[in-house]
């Protein structure tokens, strides 16, 4: 996924929606991504998705939907400026 290796903060949103689609594998790179970009954009900080529950992999995806909401509201507080 070309996105992932921007690293920057434009790609943030594109990866979120990404996180919701309905293969597996593109929620995978996309969450993978997002990991990477984060961590290029705040190298102080560790992100682990599981943390706010993410799985690429789950098949319920009101909490896929729940997860992804609190990364975009932490994202709107801290990081898209």
């Amino acid at each position: 996924m070309a996105l992932g290796t921007c690293r920057r903060k434009e790609v943030v949103e594109v990866l979120l929606v990404a996180m919701n689609h309905k293969d597996a594998s593109i929620r995978s790179l996309a969450a993978s991504s997002l990991v990477n970009t984060l961590a290029a954009l705040f190298p102080y900080l560790d992100f682990n998705l599981g943390q706010v529950g993410y799985s690429a992999t789950s098949t319920d995806e009101p909490a896929r939907n729940a997860a992804i909401e609190k990364i975009r509201n932490w994202w709107a507080e801290k990081g898209a400026e």
